[in-house]
């Protein structure tokens, strides 16, 4: 039994207790505070400061991807970084405004569908649905059943560059 909810965790806890890392990636983004605060605690927990029994040999994974997370050169092996911008190539009635950071770091897992939703909320766009924005890898729209990692290896061209997707209205999104 799990010692906080009490929930059964029998006969195999790793099937009861599984990461959703495209939710985590999510919540990293939105409340980094809580992702450093986190990492912090977990070090001085295995320092020996919170009752760890001072185990320093043993090596966190949650600290390891903390400090992985901080440093550009390695990311997760299934993260990656893309950008995601405006598409400039329409006319006005088309045109979304701009995310503040556009440059953005995912699971390659993550769904197009899912991308849309960020883009709702980060634009405060609540009156719009996902299915009226359209977001286009080298000038083509793309599935929401695509991830990340689908689209790098089928539909972007530019290799050892960074992955750059464009969002715009669609045609219910003018109206909508």
């Amino acid at each position: 039994h799990c010692p906080t909810c009490d929930t059964n965790l029998n006969p195999d806890p790793y099937r009861e207790c599984l990461a959703d890392r495209t939710l985590e990636s999510i919540v990293d983004k939105l409340f980094p505070m809580l992702k450093e605060a986190d990492a912090e605690a977990e070090k001085k927990f295995y320092d020996g400061d919170g009752g760890g029994g001072g185990m320093t040999t043993r090596s966190s994974p949650k600290t390891s991807r903390a400090a992985a997370a901080s440093s550009p050169s390695s990311l997760y092996h299934d993260e990656m970084d893309f950008c995601l911008v405006p598409d400039s190539s329409v006319d006005a009635a088309h045109r979304m405004p701009p995310l503040e950071m556009s440059s953005l770091r995912a699971s390659g897992h993550l769904k197009v569908a899912t991308m849309k939703k960020f883009l709702i909320m980060k634009l405060k766009l609540q009156q719009i649905t996902p299915s009226s924005i359209e977001i286009c890898c080298n000038g083509g729209q793309v599935g929401d059943e695509l991830s990340l990692t689908f689209i790098q290896r089928t539909r972007w061209i530019q290799t050892g560059e960074e992955v750059t997707l464009t969002y715009r209205y669609g045609e219910e999104g003018m109206f909508g």
